[in-house]
């Protein structure tokens, strides 16, 4: 019943909130760095560029792809064999021997050699049916997976950058504001304006000193190092969404990137099932020779002509690591756990969610009320300090509202699967 009528209440509410009167603008500068002006998207587009992790993502496709054409060679393993040889015997000295030419003999013992013999050899392997194919597939699933782990890496370094720029932003509107405030305390002049302005640049320099500290940050996700720091121009103010529980549906929940990823490694899980199925089927060793003797003498045929043969060898392997299916079953068994991770992320992506939204929905009653109260505070004409450091306040009030709005708003959208970035010109 409280979420109800919260609910109710907001729908009644106004749906946007206004953005404060632009502020006069001061010198914010930054002791021994030099600023450089930058919108979100420009700030991304350095990030998505130079970002040291999503270089490394971007390398991992490229592996992916290199093992592709690696699996995707036949196993045939090709092989040519020489042997060459020759016969020897030694005869006593009282006996022929045979040397050189067929008709010419010797009365004294020595040495009979047989013309050397060459045997040609062509071996290979016969890959067993599909193995190859099977290699392939599981070689595009990865280069699948290896792509949508990149473009999700970058969507969620996205997300880590934006809030880092907005808190940058945050700090500098703030800045803006008590700027603004002293302006107005610097042309009246009271008992209490001296001590404020002092108050006031005390906090200024607070500010200062933190927001060196973001802009660093900024630096580090980008992937550069110096004294050039990112300097964000923008609001904070974007447009109100109202968004009930009925508003999430699966299909959306399909859009979110840890769903998309454990969907590409249930893929991936199911062409290594393939993969090793196939691996079990056997290989057979194939092999071609071919023998080939020059004509000789031999005493007991006389004189003999060229031998030639030939033959084919198939060897057929007994494969008896298949008696054993502990591969199937563990390939089998990741499969699983994939599908049970998947039902437990749909599970958890309704709840978080509904969290998100609740966050949400205090943010825009936050929001509204520092609004509303900015406004009516703004209405009071009266020039005094006290007035002038309420309504500084206030203005303060609201940046941090619309920043805690403007987060939770990116944090509800990602938790139903959106991904566009806020629009803070």
């Amino acid at each position: 019943m409280k979420f109800s009528l919260l609910t109710l209440s907001l729908a009644c509410s106004l749906s946007f909130a206004q953005s404060p009167a632009a502020p006069r603008p001061g010198v914010f500068l930054v002791d021994g760095s030099n600023l450089y002006t930058t919108s979100l998207n420009d700030f991304l587009s350095k990030v998505t560029e130079s970002n040291a992790v999503l270089s490394t993502k971007k390398l991992g496709v490229a592996n992916a792809l290199a093992m592709k054409d690696m699996m995707s060679i036949p196993n045939i393993n090709p092989s040519i064999t020489l042997s060459r040889g020759s016969y020897n015997k030694k005869f006593p000295a009282d006996t022929y021997a045979y040397t050189t030419a067929p008709t010419t003999y010797y009365p004294w013992g020595g040495t009979m050699t047989s013309p050397q013999s060459n045997t040609y050899t062509f071996s290979g392997t016969i890959e067993g049916w599909g193995k190859r194919q099977s290699r392939i597939n599981y070689a595009e699933t990865e280069i699948s997976k290896a792509q949508i782990d990149s473009s999700l890496t970058v969507k969620d370094v996205e997300g880590i950058a934006t809030f880092a720029y907005i808190d940058a932003l945050r700090l500098k509107l703030i800045w803006q504001a008590i700027q603004n405030s002293s302006n107005l305390l610097s042309a009246y002049k009271d008992s209490e304006s001296d001590a404020a302005l002092a108050t006031h640049a005390a906090i200024q320099k607070s500010i200062v000193d933190d927001f060196k500290y973001l802009a660093l940050g900024l630096n580090s996700i980008i992937g550069i190092g110096g004294n050039d720091l990112p300097n964000p121009v923008g609001t904070l103010s974007v447009q109100i969404k109202n968004l009930t529980p009925t508003d999430f549906t699966r299909e959306d929940f399909e859009k979110r990137s840890d769903i998309i990823s454990a969907r590409a490694a249930l893929k991936a899980a199911e062409a290594s099932i393939d993969l090793t199925q196939k691996s079990r089927r056997i290989d057979v060793s194939a092999s071609v020779w071919f023998n080939e003797t020059p004509a000789y003498y031999s005493s007991s045929y006389g004189q003999l002509d060229t031998a030639q043969t030939a033959g084919l060898s198939l060897t057929f392997p007994i494969p008896l690591a298949n008696l054993s299916n502990g591969a199937l079953v563990q390939a089998s068994n990741n499969k699983t756990q994939i599908e049970i991770l998947i039902r437990d992320i749909l599970t958890r992506a309704s709840v978080e969610a509904n969290q998100q939204l609740i966050t949400y929905n205090a943010s825009k009653v936050r929001l509204l009320d520092a609004q509303a109260l900015r406004d009516t505070t703004a209405k009071d004409s009266t020039r005094s300090t006290k007035n002038f450091v309420r309504q500084r306040e206030l203005e303060v009030d609201l940046i941090d509202a619309q920043t805690f709005h403007l987060k939770s708003m990116i944090q509800l959208m990602r938790a139903i699967g959106d991904y566009s970035l806020p629009n803070l010109n």
